[in-house]
């Protein structure tokens, strides 16, 4: 239980980070603030580690949304001007879709081969009027979008109570009037299998298990805590929740292009 909450929040304290700087003031970029595409690898300054990208397929791709994606991959900056928390290397996965309905393409930076607590996947909404971005979304990279604006963000641990049955997770809904996602709550588990009893919790609630088959739900909401961890359910209650949100929900594939860093920025690899 300890090592599963050691990881899990030194996850949440890096996408707080993430999440955090959208509150923050930052500088405006317009098309002109990223680096151009050149064919100088061997150039490289303090601000660029990786020197200059030598070839890459924009086919497809506006140019900020190509040159935004150029300038993570050199100098680890997120679209939206925010420092990173380390210049990636190695494989990223991107994307360009419409993925609230909104009717405006956004751009997805997906970055998983780093030590987890780094690991993460962005959503950025782009504003054409202003050639800005804005982030809307940041969570570990362990996402399923839905047609109807829902995502299902699953932790980046499962070393709970849950044991095989559920990997617990978020859920968040677009909101429209806003533009952006509203956390719902979260979900984790209890299975009898097991434990029979826990520390933080007592033992394993057998009243609330009215269908007796060894597993409860937990549902997440504003300002729980290891003490206080939520409403427990068991599986018809929880049915009757989730059902809402995902019954008559399609799955979303989104079109994620691996980019090879090194390919792009020879520099990259040493």
């Amino acid at each position: 239980m300890k090592r599963y909450l050691s990881g899990l929040l030194a996850g949440f304290v890096v996408l707080g980070m993430l999440q955090g700087l959208t509150a923050c003031s930052a500088p405006e970029n317009t098309e002109d603030s990223f680096p151009a595409a050149t064919s100088s690898p061997d150039t490289k300054t303090p601000d660029s580690p990786y020197g200059s990208p030598v070839d890459f397929d924009r086919n497809g791709l506006s140019a900020a949304f190509a040159d935004a994606i150029e300038a993570y991959c050199q100098t680890g900056r997120f679209p939206d001007g925010d420092e990173p928390l380390e210049v990636p290397s190695g494989r990223i996965d991107y994307a360009v879709f419409d993925v609230d309905g909104d009717g405006r393409e956004e751009l997805f930076l997906k970055y998983e081969q780093t030590a987890m607590a780094y690991m993460v996947e962005l959503i950025y909404d782009y504003d054409a009027e202003s050639q800005t971005f804005r982030q809307q979304f940041a969570e570990f990279p362990a996402l399923t979008f839905y047609d109807n604006g829902v995502i299902l963000a699953g932790w980046s641990h499962n070393q709970g109570l849950s044991g095989e049955k559920l990997w617990p997770y978020t859920l968040y809904q677009y909101q429209p009037d806003t533009d952006s996602y509203a956390c719902v709550a979260s979900v984790d588990g209890w299975s009898r299998e097991v434990a029979e009893h826990s520390s933080d919790w007592g033992d394993f609630p057998a009243d609330i298990d009215a269908d007796e088959n060894g597993f409860v739900y937990f549902i997440l909401t504003d300002n729980w805590s290891w003490s206080n961890y939520g409403q427990t359910v068991d599986d018809a209650e929880y049915q009757a929740w989730i059902s809402p949100y995902l019954q008559d929900a399609n799955e979303l594939e989104i079109p994620y292009q691996s980019l090879e860093i090194e390919t792009i920025f020879p520099n990259a690899a040493g």
